[in-house]
């Protein structure tokens, strides 16, 4: 293979003859995804079998794809104080509490936007009548 096709530290570069395309996908990994997807109701059956005769690892796999990970929090004027007592009661994990800090937050600056833009409307509004005068 060409030199020409590789940086200064001898790494390959994008776009070089042997490299895959972006999103490709192996034959292997085809034929497993078909494979599986054509014996669905099969697989989920002898998982539910094998989960009511006491096997714990097919418990398990049918409880991550039933329960969701992140469940809904509902939110009623949430601030930061009343974010933090419901981690201390155990109603939020911490993940869960940074997720929604980071989302109190983005909506507090498109508050905050939203505000600016509305005084920034009316300053035009008082220049606009200075200036026809």
């Amino acid at each position: 293979m060409a030199s020409n096709f590789r940086d200064e530290k001898g790494r390959l570069l994008p776009g070089h003859p042997g490299m895959k395309p972006k999103g490709a996908r192996s034959k292997l990994s085809k034929r497993a995804f078909e494979s599986v997807s054509s014996n669905f109701d099969a697989i989920i059956t002898t998982l539910i079998s094998k989960a009511l005769d006491g096997e714990t690892d097919a418990a398990k796999i049918l409880l991550s794809i039933v329960l969701p990970k992140d469940q809904p929090v509902e939110l009623a004027e949430l601030t930061p104080s009343d974010l933090i007592e419901e981690i201390k009661a155990g109603n939020v994990t911490p993940d869960e509490a940074k997720k929604l800090a980071g989302t109190l937050k983005s909506l507090n600056e498109i508050g905050e936007l939203s505000e600016l833009r509305a005084k920034l409307a009316q300053l035009e509004q008082l220049l606009n009548g200075v200036v026809s005068r």
